[in-house]
């Protein structure tokens, strides 16, 4: 574990690197000139569903050093200010994942002991953590943005997002082993 002090992960400006801040960037760019219509308005919005995309598809990445035309690595940044105000709600998310990432920590007891009693205080629980927001920011912009030109190719990948988002999340659901966690 650690020292028993908390890892203050959620505080301060976060700033996405490389192909990570290329695709967020992407994916909160308006794709309809009138409208004006986004898939995610902010980036904070995209950090907030990007680490349970990335759990529920089992991917994870890391940020690299991609760098645009003119020789510069990509940035893009979300601000303290953001962070302290969604703070709560990814803590939420890291402890959702301790308890849940059965391949990150296979015992149960341990599991819990991430989400609870020793609640961020490894940094290998947060560099976990920041693994699959980088994976899910890599799903959202591929099943997204790739390959979108016009707004009805956006539509569209949202229509077929979704219905692959259902079944992947609904397809192992039983309803008893459900019942007996909440008794």
């Amino acid at each position: 574990m650690s020292d028993g002090k908390k890892i203050d992960a959620f505080t301060g400006q976060l700033i996405f690197k490389g192909r990570t801040a290329k695709y967020v960037l992407e994916i909160v760019s308006p794709f309809e000139r009138k409208t004006k219509a986004q898939l995610f308005k902010t980036n904070v919005n995209v950090l907030l569903v990007a680490p349970l995309i990335g759990f529920i598809f089992h991917h994870t990445a890391t940020q690299d050093a991609e760098k645009d035309d003119h020789g510069k690595v990509w940035e893009t940044s979300v601000f303290d200010e953001q962070m302290n105000r969604y703070k709560m709600a990814m803590e939420f998310n890291l402890r959702l994942i301790m308890l849940l990432d059965e391949d990150y920590e296979r015992n149960e007891e341990k599991r819990l002991d991430k989400a609870l009693r020793y609640f961020m205080q490894d940094q290998r629980d947060i560099d976990r953590y920041y693994s699959y927001v980088y994976g899910g920011i890599d799903i959202l912009y591929d099943k997204l943005v790739k390959n979108a030109v016009s707004s009805d190719d956006y539509i569209e990948n949202i229509v077929k997002f979704c219905n692959e988002f259902s079944e992947k999340h609904n397809s192992g659901c039983d309803k008893d082993k459900i019942i007996n966690l909440c008794q």
